[in-house]
């Protein structure tokens, strides 16, 4: 396993993989935004049941993955995960419908 692979799976660990599924829209759309507040609003207006460090702690560590382009990594590692039947179905779904948007996104430009 690469060092960036390693990376990306402990980031993605810290975020939770249900919630970088759920605001995976929200952490592209504010990769590069200096602030947390856009994040922390969406986690908040799901009523999420974290500690306010836990809340800043996902959003950066959420962010992070984008801005070093380890998106598509995380989303291989969530759909492989699944496979082996360690994350649910659904969740495997959202990240497969996600990684099939992206690409086309790549596609398209």
């Amino acid at each position: 396993m690469k060092a960036k692979d390693q990376v990306t799976i402990k980031r993605l660990r810290a975020i939770g993989i249900n919630c970088f599924i759920k605001y995976f829209e929200v952490f592209r759309a504010n990769k590069d935004e200096r602030s947390n507040e856009i994040i922390l609003n969406a986690f908040s207006n799901n009523n999420e049941d974290w500690t306010k460090k836990s809340y800043h702690s996902r959003a950066s560590k959420g962010k992070a993955i984008f801005r070093d382009s380890q998106e598509l990594d995380a989303l291989t590692y969530i759909i492989d995960s699944g496979n082996n039947g360690k994350i649910s179905l659904e969740i495997v779904e959202m990240a497969k419908n996600l990684q099939s948007k992206f690409f086309k996104c790549i596609t398209d430009n």
